[in-house]
């Protein structure tokens, strides 16, 4: 199975990306947005099924909307190839893990007369909020048997020497007032930080990747190796709804200069280090309409 890349992200952040670093390449954004335009064409359609209302119509409305996306041979086949070996999915920012609903909704609309496969595992969640915590291990201990992690710092992978070198990068992080030219500093620092990391990532990230596991009381690995897998086609994937204080009038809209830039930019590195080292095949960031993407990412 040919490897997956997809960046999530709101347009915003992909353009920054883009412009900052080599890692994501023009003509994958253009792929994307043309399948996206394309998808969303099918369902804007007037033969479009109406949203549900009423419970039955509820748990109708995934196989309805995944016939509706799957109506052409290829996308049929293309989809089929993607989940028939099953899935592995691991999250951060994970709140409630609302990717779990999503994806389990998609799989029981799969295996509905259209395709047996195999179940999706959720191996990783991660979340520093103590409700969402509770949520997450409940979650490990009786959805996943014991045998998923759950982290509470996505910074708890990297070294007390890191973390050091990271704190002094950013100017005025303890004002919670800026003005336009101190914005455009921080944005600069956290710039800064991203170019630290990317150029230094082999030292920063060893292999395997550690981090602080709540579940299991111990250092456990972030990724999984293929070689610990029932099979060599498994799609792995990770999800990420990465915080929406910075983006919104709750934080003032601070943006890329907003403090979760800092957590933003180590997630985004694991994401290259785990690609570079081939453990994972794609990932989503800012999820807000899961179904959608999910469906976008398994028709590529």
């Amino acid at each position: 199975m040919p490897k997956r890349k997809l960046d999530g992200s709101s347009s915003a952040k992909r353009g920054r990306r883009q412009s900052r670093n080599h890692f994501c390449v023009e003509d994958d954004f253009a792929k994307l947005a043309a399948i996206e335009v394309d998808t969303q064409a099918a369902l804007n359609k007037p033969d479009r099924p109406p949203g549900p209302s009423t419970p039955a119509q509820l748990s109708q409305w995934p196989v309805e909307i995944l016939e509706l996306a799957l109506r052409s041979d290829d996308r049929r086949n293309v989809y089929f190839k993607n989940v028939q070996f099953g899935s592995l999915h691991s999250t951060d920012y994970s709140g409630f893990d609302s990717p779990r609903e999503t994806v389990s909704q998609l799989h029981a609309a799969t295996t509905q007369g259209l395709l047996a496969c195999p179940p999706p595992r959720f191996v990783r969640s991660c979340d520093c909020a103590k409700l969402p915590l509770k949520c997450l291990l409940w979650a490990a201990e009786n959805l996943d048997h014991g045998k998923s992690c759950v982290l509470d710092n996505i910074e708890s992978a990297l070294s007390p020497e890191t973390l050091a070198t990271l704190d002094k990068m950013i100017p005025h992080k303890l004002r919670k007032q800026l003005s336009k030219d101190q914005k455009k500093e921080v944005e600069q620092g956290y710039l800064d930080m991203w170019d630290y990391l990317i150029a230094h990532r082999d030292e920063i990230c060893p292999d395997p990747l550690l981090s602080d596991c709540l579940a299991c009381d111990d250092r456990c690995p972030v990724s999984v190796k293929r070689d610990r897998l029932d099979s060599d086609h498994i799609l792995r994937l990770n999800w990420a709804g990465t915080s929406c204080v910075g983006w919104t009038s709750v934080g003032k809209q601070d943006r890329f200069c907003h403090a979760s830039e800092r957590v933003h930019n180590i997630w985004l590195l694991q994401r290259v280090v785990l690609e570079e080292r081939d453990r994972e095949d794609g990932f989503f960031q800012d999820i807000l309409i899961l179904f959608r993407l999910l469906l976008l990412l398994l028709l590529l």
